[in-house]
């Protein structure tokens, strides 16, 4: 059996709960039937949202979190084990009892289930065991990043606080990549010009994200544990990304290659500023990128190349060929499966922001240095434009903050002379903090 398995289990599974659990959750049931029988069902679900679903996270979370805290996760990432069975042991290991308290809920669910056939319950509880799975594998991969930051030994601005700053402070994407009246509850979902009913999209969706959520925290644990891997997964949760998103986009629709072009882009951009806010900025990576270059590996350059980096490859690969293919005329380049120029536009945003990140990690504001990035992102995209249009300087305000959709390809230029001064700032702090390294009896990598 899994090591780390067995070990949460037997201080999980505990004689005291094994009992005490069904006993609380069926005695409750047995009242609440008793007084007002028709809210047993909903009582039943809404208990498995609180035990499998939140206590599931918060046990997934604090596997990793309690680990930390005790100073005895250094002491686990020295074992043995592979990546692959920390991931699983502490995922199901950790929220034993969280799915026993969800097996009994459920239980009660299919016994109160009233004039609903099998099919409806299997459907909700599938829906729910779905739910709670990506949940709990979203909160173990929280927990790993987080532990990673820790590692890192430097005051930093926390992940959730750090992506909101970023949302307020860059271009506006949200009516990008939800299409409009997705949200809204429909008896039939249009996907590729297809109607599919909304309970079967639904929860092959959910199926799909659970599977990327536990795929995520297994790559994220290979991270931490120092296991090199190649960027494959990352291009391959881009792709999905896009490809549903073209799907679901209002018809007409444009050619399906140039949209997963555009929603790619789109998507390898923003998702290169989740990953370079939230894992540690390593001068020393670079290094060992640079040499496994100079010495013609290019599997070695890409297992050490940081996860930003394979994001903004991904987003400028994508951007060029959305731009060289153009938007369709006929439609708006205000969406993502139609941007042309905008896609690399938004790829060379993420490339001049992450850039400037680097530059003050490496610099002398190290500790400081998501705080200073951010505020530069929002001189760049709000304050200065918006004080230059007030004193009449249109002109000056559009070389700060270029028009996306009116020029792209002047906007592409723009930024490219934004992105470029950005990466000789962040090669200059790279040299200066790496060159005691170079010297004679330096540390090397």
């Amino acid at each position: 059996m899994n090591p780390e398995l067995r070990r949460l289990l037997w201080l999980e599974a505990t004689a005291q709960r094994l009992w005490l659990i069904p006993l609380a959750l069926i005695g409750t049931s047995f009242v609440l039937g008793r007084a007002v029988p028709a809210l047993v069902p909903g009582g039943a679900m809404l208990g498995f949202v609180a035990t499998t679903i939140l206590w599931g996270a918060s046990q997934a979370r604090n596997a990793v979190l309690d680990e930390v805290r005790e100073h005895t996760w250094d002491i686990q990432r020295m074992a043995a084990l592979s990546a692959w069975s920390m991931t699983w042991g502490k995922l199901l290991g950790a929220t034993l009892m969280p799915w026993y308290a969800g097996a009994i809920w459920l239980g009660i669910l299919f016994g109160w289930r009233g004039e609903r056939d099998l099919g409806e319950f299997a459907i909700t509880a599938l829906a729910l065991v779905l739910a709670a799975l990506l949940a709990q594998a979203l909160a173990l991969t929280s927990a790993i990043v987080t532990a990673h930051r820790v590692r890192d030994q430097r005051a930093r601005l926390s992940i959730a606080l750090a992506l909101l700053l970023l949302a307020l402070v860059l271009p506006p994407t949200f009516a990008l990549v939800v299409p409009p009246g997705s949200l809204l509850p429909v008896a039939a979902v249009t996907w590729f010009g297809h109607a599919v009913a909304t309970t079967t999209f639904m929860l092959t969706l959910l199926a799909l994200l659970a599977a990327w959520a536990v795929l995520g925290a297994y790559r994220a644990m290979c991270i931490e544990l120092d296991i090199r891997t190649t960027p494959w997964a990352w291009l391959a949760f881009v792709l999905f990304l896009a490809l549903l998103l073209a799907g679901l986009a209002p018809p007409p629709q444009p050619a399906l290659i140039p949209a997963l072009c555009s929603a790619a882009a789109l998507f390898a951009a923003l998702l290169a500023y989740v990953a370079g806010f939230a894992f540690a900025r390593d001068p020393v990576q670079v290094r060992r990128v640079l040499h496994a270059l100079a010495d013609g590996d290019a599997r070695r350059a890409l297992e050490a190349l940081p996860l930003a980096a394979s994001s903004l490859a991904i987003a400028l690969a994508f951007g060029l060929i959305a731009t060289l293919g153009g938007a369709d005329a006929a439609l708006s380049n205000e969406r993502a499966d139609n941007l042309g120029g905008v896609a690399l536009a938004f790829a060379l945003f993420a490339l001049r922001d992450l850039a400037l990140l680097a530059a003050f990690s490496y610099g002398r504001v190290t500790r400081r240095a998501e705080i200073a990035t951010i505020v530069c992102i929002a001189l760049l995209n709000r304050v200065v434009p918006a004080a230059l249009d007030l004193l009449g300087l249109e002109g000056l305000a559009t070389l700060i903050r270029p028009p996306l959709y009116d020029a792209p390809l002047a906007a592409c230029v723009i930024l490219a002379v934004h992105a470029a001064s950005a990466v000789v700032l962040a090669t200059i702090a790279w040299r200066r903090v790496m060159a005691p390294l170079s010297r004679p009896g330096g540390r090397k990598s």
